[in-house]
């Protein structure tokens, strides 16, 4: 299915729109935030087009919204992608103050039953006419319009339903959810580290637990903005070749050291050649001096041991949240 890119998304006929916050790229500078949106949008088209989803991305100042005619396969893929805060599938309407009451009006009439209670939250981007307040009040009475008042009541504490309006120029999104997603920076935008895949017999433990491990920490790496690359020996690359697919970057092999020299200048070797400014420890506390400190002259190398004071339990409480 082609990619569809075009700044007017009104000329493509697609089915649904998805609302896409970002959360720490919105504390930088204009400057810094329009490069980082721009990555992300690369990594949130590169995505989408890998699952054959039709889309069209637009931006405004704080939100990117994507048009798909697949929503939740959609909304599947981005959640999990880094940089990404939160996503809403949202319904799309005219901010003008009676076409916006028609508009909430239809949308509740599916999601708001006899019995239930509501509140209503609006946000405003923009110069209108009207209050946010205004749209609240009136906007009480028009999703409840298909019901006896009587049989819906307001609780601004918790109810069982949040009709959410955000109103930015000649449109308003209407919608009753969020997605959270895994947060942090776009990939790539903090530049690049080598996440280092020992032999298995050199850390000490399980398989399984070395696996989980070397995985949270690609994982946290990557929502801290940076591009992971995994890196082994020819020998450790035999071990961790059946698991591969879990830290590989498309269909590229992982860097495989220089044999015939010290593992320190290998791995710093490596950091000169992929251009990385760090290599990632996947071990345990107790496994911090069997790590290989890498070493090139005039130029340190940091070593970063994200999952090092964590135990098992930890690990995949981690892994549950960032994965799942």
């Amino acid at each position: 299915m082609p990619l569809v890119r075009t700044e007017d998304i009104r000329e493509v006929d697609l089915m649904g729109t998805i609302l896409v916050r970002y959360g720490e790229m919105g504390l930088k500078s204009e400057k810094v935030r329009s490069r980082f949106q721009r990555q992300l949008i690369d990594h949130m088209e590169e995505a989408l087009s890998r699952k054959r989803l039709e889309h069209v991305i637009s931006t405004e100042r704080g939100r990117i919204f994507v048009e798909c005619d697949d929503v939740n396969g959609a909304m599947e893929v981005l959640r999990r992608l880094p940089g990404i805060h939160s996503l809403s599938h949202v319904e799309k309407v005219p901010s003008e103050m009676d076409a916006l009451m028609e508009g909430m009006s239809l949308f509740a009439r599916d999601r708001l039953k006899e019995g239930m209670s509501f509140g209503i939250k609006v946000r405003r981007t923009g110069n209108t006419p009207y209050s946010s307040r205004d749209v609240a009040v009136r906007g009480g009475d028009a999703v409840c319009a298909h019901l006896d008042d009587s049989k819906v009541r307001v609780d601004l504490t918790d109810p069982d339903i949040w009709f959410e309006v955000e109103i930015r120029g000649r449109w308003a999104y209407l919608f009753t959810g969020r997605v959270p997603g895994i947060g942090g920076m776009p990939r790539s935008s903090q530049g690049k580290v080598l996440l280092f895949l020992p032999a298995f017999s050199e850390l000490g433990m399980e398989r399984e637990e070395t696996i989980k491990r070397a995985r949270l920490s690609k994982s946290m790496l990557e929502r801290r903005g940076c591009r992971v690359i995994p890196a082994s020996s020819r020998e450790a690359l035999d071990e961790w070749r059946p698991y591969l697919s879990l830290f590989r970057e498309g269909d590229r092999d992982p860097f495989v050291l220089e044999e015939g020299i010290d593992v320190r200048e290998a791995l710093a070797d490596a950091c000169g050649k992929t251009s990385s400014f760090a290599v990632v420890w996947p071990g345990r506390l107790e496994d911090i001096g069997k790590m290989p400190i890498p070493h090139r002259t005039g130029a340190p190398v940091s070593v970063l041991q994200p999952t090092a004071v964590m135990d098992l339990g930890e690990v995949e409480q981690w892994l549950r949240r960032l994965e799942s």
